[in-house]
């Protein structure tokens, strides 16, 4: 779950009703399942899709966007 990510890995994810995992963060940001090798970016984060089935996000590479 998106909280235990947060927590584990100390990173500022949001968290919503609209969804539940990272992968389901990221579809919402993207509003469809990415393909593979896309990058999805939020505010703080740059998403590296590394690897999806037919209907999830499999493995993401997270990174943190540095401030300027």
């Amino acid at each position: 779950e998106i909280d235990y990510i947060s927590e584990q890995y100390k990173l500022k994810l949001p968290e919503s009703e609209d969804y539940e995992t990272l992968g389901g963060y990221i579809i919402s940001l993207h509003e469809s399942i990415p393909k593979k090798g896309e990058v999805i970016l939020d505010e703080n984060y740059e998403f590296v899709i590394d690897e999806v089935s037919d209907n999830k996000i499999e493995l993401i590479t997270v990174r943190e966007l540095l401030e300027d």
